[in-house]
Order: C-alpha cells, then structure tokens, then sequence
C-alpha cells in the first residue's frame, strides 16, 4: 500500500471513531443530564444556600460561616448527635437480628407455621 491509500484509510477510521464517540455520547448524555438536574444541581444549591439568612417570602442574603458558628455552638445539635448515634447503633441492628430471626422462624418446618405466618403477613390498613 502506498501513503494516499493508508492515509485514505486512516481518514475512514477517524470518521467512523468520530461516528461511534458521537453515538456513545448520544446514549450517555440522558444519564448525565439526569444526574446534573437531579444530583449535583440540589447539592451545588443546597451547599450555596447554607451559606445565606432566609427571611419571610423567600428572600435571603449572604450570611458566610454564621451559621455553622451557630450550628456549633448549639447543644441541641449534640444530643441529635447522640440520638442519632443511639439509634445506629442500639435500635437499627436489632431490627435486622429480629427480624431475621423471625424470617428464619416463619421459614422453617414447625407445626402450625400457616397461622404464624398468616398473622405477621397481616398488616393494618
């Protein structure tokens, strides 16, 4: 082969990679404009708006770091905290022991399963 025919190749190669990267574009810019409108968009405004002072009809103006001074320096925010903590550690991993331990229950062969299963499968209106 000589250099017009392999640069006449290489130009149909690039035209068809310059087709396939549009193609592939076309098929991902749905999923990132969801992400942007739906994601980043609320993060990039909420992180903007805990900067500023709301009053009464939506107004509000630039305040800085006054209010994660006050954030700190308010006890409430701790025992929240310690709710928080309380309830990750204590409440949310019995749940999951109890109610694996009830699944294992309902699942095995006991006489008179039906009517056990019967009541936790009901569920108030």
């Amino acid at each position: 082969m000589n250099a017009k025919q392999l640069s006449t190749i290489n130009a149909k190669r690039s035209k068809l990679k310059r087709r396939e990267y549009g193609w592939g574009y076309a098929m991902v810019f749905p999923l990132l404009f969801g992400m942007s409108a739906l994601f980043i968009w609320p993060v990039l405004r909420t992180i903007y708006l805990s900067f500023t002072e709301w009053s009464d009809f939506g107004n509000y103006h630039w305040t800085g770091l006054s209010n994660y001074i006050r954030l700190i320096r308010d006890t409430a925010v701790y025992h929240s905290l310690l709710h928080t903590l309380q309830y990750v550690i204590i409440y949310v991993p019995a749940i999951v022991i109890l109610s694996t331990l009830a699944g294992v229950l309902l699942s095995s062969k006991v006489r008179g399963i039906s009517v056990y299963r019967t009541i936790f499968s009901c569920r108030p209106c």
